[in-house]
């Protein structure tokens, strides 16, 4: 069930108003239940492979909290071996058999819903467990419900569990202001998806699919659409995710804050999926000795942290590149000194710190979307190709005048209003008035798109 169909407005629809209506006591089961039938629609086949895998996590997190830390570690580290035994089986089986065998394909396996995110919080939850900073579960339905609670389960974000749990202890009734902005939320994460990442999809399919045939504008064009795509794609995803929770009085956490207005590549990860970037920093690069160890050791351990980040993203070696990329951008600016936030910048320092961040950015998104590191190489050799005049780019991109006003506008608006739905400012007739705009453009950015073949799949529900 795509989360921009009108079946999952109607199943959240029915979902919010059962949950309110039942007595507080009955909540978290109408929750369970929907999570459960939501994942059974989507993948019915792998539903019990998954419950098996959160009943052992149950059972391991019971386990370590009647045990002493010794005895505790023990379990804490059988429970992160069956973590990512089970992510390498599905996800990257394949990709270490081919390094042996040089075949692309050897075992057909369907690869579970949300399998990066729930294996990373699964393993967030034992090693809280572990460190007594949160009580185990003793009921093992809501393990269950916090690693399947589906807004979330497709592609996070990745909430720890004493976060996710506070919400659900939340006994404030959604009032109409609430209501109103987790509605509009959702709102632009539609209009996100639809009237910005749908639309420019195509232009950058027909470079990417024929990598190195494109002139060098038409390239330009690409790369530029798809830095654009991924964000709204996946931030368009993120912000139905929090309003879809908002309604039923939860709050998870933002993934997103301007990543775009960087000053730099670490700055970019202060704001780009920043539950992922959380979770990287508390579980791989503070074990690893984090900033407190010699320079050269400390280079290592952000270059090793974006490796893990490459490789949580897929099996690939696009992604591997991808996250050296910026592990070793982060390195260069640390050594640099530009990563530190101690000063802050001249405003003409700003402005050329982000037009370089989003520039570097640009390039690793060619290797993120790249289906190949050889077509990685040639989309960006099509850069010093032949340049065809703009007017023949935008043409070739596929993309009709309307289309162009509706992106633009949809990308320079989404935001603001987003702000607007969360801010003290916001009132009833404003939210209604942003509702209806915002479907007026996603109903006419559906209406274009499916004639220029755009997807309808989000991009991080491959991850």
């Amino acid at each position: 069930m795509s989360l921009t169909s009108l079946g999952y407005v109607l199943f959240l629809i029915a979902c919010v108003f059962v949950y309110w209506l039942v007595p507080e006591k009955w909540r978290r089961g109408v929750l369970l239940l929907a999570s459960v039938g939501f994942y059974l629609a989507a993948m019915p086949g792998q539903l019990p492979v998954m419950l098996v895998y959160l009943w052992i996590v149950y059972a391991l997190g019971v386990a370590m909290a009647k045990r002493k830390k010794k005895k505790a570690r023990t379990l804490l580290i059988a429970g992160i071996a069956v973590s990512l035994g089970y992510l390498f089986f599905y996800k990257y089986l394949n990709f270490a058999l081919s390094a042996f065998t040089h075949r692309r394909r050897t075992i057909s396996l369907v690869v579970p819903m949300g399998i990066s995110y729930i294996t990373f919080q699964c393993i967030s939850y034992l090693t809280m467990v572990y460190r007594r900073e949160t009580r185990a579960l003793a009921n093992p339905t809501l393990v269950f419900l916090y690693a399947l609670f589906f807004p979330k389960v497709t592609a996070g974000p990745i909430e720890p569990p004493d976060t996710f749990f506070a919400g659900l202890k939340n006994k404030t009734r959604l009032n109409w202001r609430d209501t109103l902005s987790a509605v509009t939320v959702i709102a632009v994460g539609f209009a996100k998806k639809c009237a910005v990442a749908d639309l420019a999809a195509p232009a950058v399919n027909a470079v990417f699919q024929r990598p190195g045939q494109a002139d060098g504008l038409s390239t330009l064009a690409a790369i530029a659409l798809y830095t654009v795509q991924i964000y709204f794609d996946f931030s368009g995803y993120t912000d139905i995710a929090l309003g879809s929770a908002r309604l039923f009085g939860i709050s998870l956490t933002e993934n997103f804050d301007h990543p775009y207005s960087a000053t730099s590549i670490v700055d970019f990860w202060r704001r780009w999926h920043i539950s992922l970037t959380n979770w990287l920093r508390k579980y791989v690069y503070f074990p690893l000795g984090g900033s407190r160890v010699a320079p050269s050791r400390h280079y290592l351990n952000v270059m090793i942290t974006f490796l893990v980040s490459g490789l949580w993203h897929g099996a690939s070696m696009t992604f591997v590149v991808w996250g050296l990329l910026h592990g070793l951008g982060q390195v260069i600016e640390i050594a640099l000194g530009k990563a530190s936030r101690k000063k802050k910048p001249s405003k003409g320092k700003q402005i050329a710190g982000r037009i370089r961040t989003v520039a570097l950015v640009a390039v690793g998104w060619v290797f993120f979307r790249a289906d190949s590191l050889g077509g990685a190489f040639r989309v960006l050799g099509g850069l010093f190709g032949g340049w065809t005049a703009a007017g023949q780019t935008l043409a070739a991109a596929g993309l009709s005048v309307g289309a162009w006003i509706i992106l633009l506008l949809t990308a320079f608006g989404a935001g603001r209003i987003k702000d607007y739905a969360r801010s003290k400012a916001m009132t009833q007739r404003g939210a209604v008035l942003c509702c209806v705009a915002l479907t007026v453009v996603t109903m006419i950015a559906v209406a274009i798109g499916a004639g220029q073949g755009a997807s309808n799949s989000f991009i991080y529900f491959n991850f």
